[in-house]
């Protein structure tokens, strides 16, 4: 080979490592960029999304969010995805509910203990239905939508709850003009138990739950709550003809009348609590009517299997007697 020949390779050999050299980045380059982004495209380690199946309450940890963005931008980003998701399993978004993250018309999810938008509205209005507040709800529609709730009329049997079928956005909305509506939840909750003197059913005041939706409570008594059976046999003398007694127990104001057999329960407390000091001034709806928001409501058994029906509260409805009866 000539040397002129031998110098043109030379030079072929040279541009071609040039060339290669400059299209691959250099690992400074990388590095300055990762360091240029902010903290704020960093996926959050958890976020926490609450879901209630049918069964109860279950939690899942995914990285939804960004630290510092807005829930709107990660939706908008993934929304082909998630229309592909809901075309493609429309049955599991009946049964899947995910909770706290922004929609469309709802939120911010902020008022009372339980955390919910509009307090005068139910788990069915578009502002509350992203709320955690609403599981209940959630777990209730699903069980309609599979068929496997229709237990009891107008009743839905979540294990430690028994819930309406018709969206009630919990005891502030009870008032003289709905009760006799919801009346029957009480007599489905009886027959779960099998009116057991061993277990208590309770609907707690406005500030003392974390569970929009209207539902009474199914638990087992613990120690405290034999005792309080006892002391109601006392003071009820085991007699269904008395009106309303004092009970003095746990929240400034209790009282507790026995029945012969179960009474349509929300409409005799609120006759009690409406035309009686008994339990404070009631708080009023948007409409002006008194409610029950501030009064929490417990079913025993005592005396040989009668029901008595004790009504507490501190007027504000932020006391709840369940976690001193119940196990």
């Amino acid at each position: 080979m000539s040397r002129s020949a031998i110098m043109v390779a030379d030079v072929l050999v040279v541009l071609a490592v040039l060339m290669q050299a400059s299209s691959v980045p250099s690992n400074s380059s990388e590095l300055g960029n990762k360091n240029n982004n902010s903290n704020d495209e960093l996926p959050l380690s958890r976020d926490d999304e609450c879901h209630l199946d049918a069964d109860g309450a279950a939690c899942s940890l995914s990285a939804l969010q960004t630290k510092g963005q807005k829930v709107e931008h990660h939706r908008r980003r993934h929304h082909h995805q998630n229309d592909h998701d809901q075309h493609h399993d429309h049955h599991h978004d009946h049964d899947r509910h995910h909770y706290g993250t922004s929609m469309a018309g709802c939120g911010p999810c902020s008022h009372h203990e339980e955390k919910i938008t509009e307090i005068w509205e139910t788990c069915a209005a578009k502002e509350n239905s992203c709320c955690h507040a609403c599981g209940v709800w959630a777990a209730t529609t699903a069980k309609l939508h599979r068929g496997t709730g229709g237990w009891c009329p107008g009743a839905v049997d979540l294990g430690d709850k028994v819930v309406p079928i018709a969206p009630c956005g919990g005891v502030e909305a009870i008032s003289a003009n709905t009760s006799a509506d919801f009346d029957s939840l009480w007599y489905c909750a009886e027959d779960k138990t099998r009116a057991s003197q061993g277990m208590a059913l309770i609907v707690n005041p406005w500030l003392a739950r974390t569970q929009h939706h209207l539902h009474v409570v199914v638990k087992p008594l613990d120690f405290r709550g034999h005792a309080l059976a006892r002391r109601l046999e006392k003071i009820t003398a085991c007699r269904t003809d008395r009106d309303w007694q004092q009970a003095h127990f746990v929240c400034r104001y209790s009282t507790a009348r026995l029945y012969k057999s179960l009474p349509p329960i929300f409409s005799e407390v609120l006759s009690m609590a409406a035309n009686t000091t008994s339990m404070g001034q009631l708080v009023l709806n948007s409409e002006g009517q008194p409610t029950l928001a501030s009064v929490g409501i417990t079913l025993l058994y005592i005396c040989g299997g009668k029901p008595v029906v004790i009504a507490t509260g501190n007027g504000k409805g932020g006391c709840s007697i369940e976690h001193s009866i119940t196990r």
